[in-house]
């Protein structure tokens, strides 16, 4: 909606439903917020929009107005519209919190007259609040009650996944990781996303989860072993070869590594296209065990017969 005021104007002339989510996140208002764009807000707001309206994590457009610096405009907009800065998020925080957290003394000023103060802040004043939000006390409570909120939306993610609701599963992956922390990374949520997403059928999506939890947990072999189910959907077997051996590396015990080693080399008839691969699994000076790297001795032989993989049938 950035800079398409003239777009907004015809659509609610004709009919267009301001209140309309997409993808089930962002209604129109918050589209208009993340657009930079005041004008097509306010017409929004005289065209209908809902002022409380946040989207599917229940922020409302207040509180994603007081997240970033330099908002005053927005924010100005919704008070007058009557959006309640009274309304907390998540986590319980306030709008005027969110202004401090990120240092906007003057949207904390602006926000001061119209917010009631909450029953657990003491030294109720602009300075106060600014004082408030940057103790130790209170950033430790918000890491616990961040970690408490994560672990709710992966179980609610794990729940979607076990019906068969991906497109639920992701959003919920999705909201989950706003609340990682720097110190606690749950790079299985990426895990946890890739597959999803490979359930779908978007390799393109399975792949990107699957290198994100590598780059953060990279000795962790199930990251290699979702990177090598994307690349096998992909039809970029040699590059499943890879990933699969890296995970069995990490992980030679688990038998759905082998089983996936196997697999591949079974329906590509051990047709790897890829010269580095050779040498890789040539080069192993480490004495193989467990049932990946069986696999791996096993099928050695492929390795050297480099010739056209086959792609897989339709439905395999």
């Amino acid at each position: 909606m950035r800079g398409c005021p003239q777009v907004i104007r015809v659509l609610l002339r004709h009919g267009a439903d301001p209140n309309k989510f997409a993808s089930r996140v962002f209604t129109p208002l918050v589209s208009s917020l993340l657009g930079g764009s005041v004008e097509c807000m306010k017409l929004l707001i005289e065209g209908g929009a809902n002022v409380h309206a946040g989207g599917f994590s229940g922020a409302t457009p207040l509180l994603l107005a007081c997240s970033r610096r330099g908002n005053i405009g927005f924010v100005k907009c919704l008070l007058k519209a009557g959006a309640d800065p009274n309304i907390p998020d998540e986590l319980g925080r306030l709008p005027i919190e969110i202004a401090a957290v990120q240092g906007g003394k003057k949207l904390v000023q602006l926000l001061f007259p119209v917010t009631r103060c909450p029953p657990n802040m003491s030294g109720w004043s602009v300075a106060g609040i600014m004082s408030y939000v940057n103790s130790a006390a209170y950033k430790e409570r918000v890491r616990k009650d961040s970690c408490k909120r994560k672990a709710e939306l992966k179980l609610e993610g794990n729940k979607a996944y076990e019906i068969k609701d991906y497109d639920t599963a992701i959003l919920m992956y999705n909201m989950a990781l706003k609340f990682d922390d720097p110190n606690d990374i749950d790079a299985s949520i990426y895990a946890n996303k890739s597959l999803c997403w490979l359930r779908l059928g978007v390799g393109d999506e399975a792949l990107s989860d699957a290198q994100a939890c590598i780059r953060l947990w990279p000795d962790w072999g199930k990251g290699y072993y979702r990177q090598g189910e994307a690349f096998r959907f992909l039809q970029d077997y040699a590059s499943a070869y890879a990933a699969f051996v890296k995970a069995s590396e990490l992980d030679p015990q688990n038998p759905k590594i082998a089983n996936a080693l196997r697999d591949l080399l079974e329906r590509t008839k051990g047709a790897l296209v890829s010269r580095r691969l050779e040498e890789g699994v040539q080069g192993r000076s480490q004495v193989l065990s467990g049932p990946c790297d069986q696999t791996v001795r096993e099928q050695g032989s492929f390795v050297q017969a480099l010739g056209r993989a086959q792609p897989l049938s339709s439905g395999q």
